[in-house]
């Protein structure tokens, strides 16, 4: 199993690596080009540069993109920090936290660090463990 290479949305590896791309969102902005057509899903995980347990998960996140990331299932990473609007539209009271997108829609959220395995449960079940609010974009 490869590790997930992480790709910036305007298109630049960071760092290098292997398997399927995950996003490292930039800009607001970023969030709804990933969207993309109608039915695909976005799993992002909100963490934060200063946060040891985000530090601790996500290469667990970074390992189940690279699992199970395809043209219609697009994994994300958004630092709390860098866009506090975006944190603020999806609700992040804490981080890390996971947010499972389809169509705009929160169909599932994960608060705090989770195993590779109840991860990949989730992100499979799309969303059928819940849904929440639809957040404007």
């Amino acid at each position: 199993m490869g590790r997930a290479r992480v790709v910036s949305t305007s298109g630049t590896a960071d760092p290098p690596g292997v398997a399927e791309p995950l996003a490292r969102v930039r800009r607001v902005e970023d969030l709804s080009g990933l969207m993309g057509e109608r039915g695909r899903t976005v799993v992002v995980c909100f963490s934060g540069s200063w946060c040891g347990s985000c530090s601790l998960f996500e290469p667990t996140f970074e390992a189940v993109a690279g699992e199970l990331a395809d043209p219609e299932r697009a994994f994300a990473l958004v630092d709390t920090q860098e866009l506090p609007a975006l944190a603020t539209a999806y609700a992040i009271q804490t981080v890390p936290t996971v947010v499972v997108l389809r169509d705009g829609v929160v169909v599932d959220r994960i608060n705090g660090v989770v195993t590779a395995r109840e991860l990949r449960r989730r992100v499979s079940a799309g969303g059928t463990a819940g849904a929440g609010p639809t957040v404007a974009q």
